[in-house]
């Protein structure tokens, strides 16, 4: 059987574990907010963006 894992569930485990391991005692509700997903998915976009930008810079030669 293939179980299939939604990014936001991933994303719900991942906060919910580093919520605990920092010792910030906040809500996971707060997590679950649509402006924290948004914040994390738009620093995911920049990081990638920044990846593809230096890949196709190094290999402009």
């Amino acid at each position: 059987m293939i179980m299939i894992i939604a990014y936001l569930d991933i994303v719900s485990i991942l906060t919910s574990i580093f919520n605990r391991l920092l010792g910030l005692n906040l809500p996971d509700i707060f997590f679950n907010s649509f402006a924290f997903r948004a914040v994390f998915m738009a620093l995911g976009a920049i990081i990638l963006l920044i990846g593809g930008l230096i890949y196709k810079n190094t290999n402009n030669q």
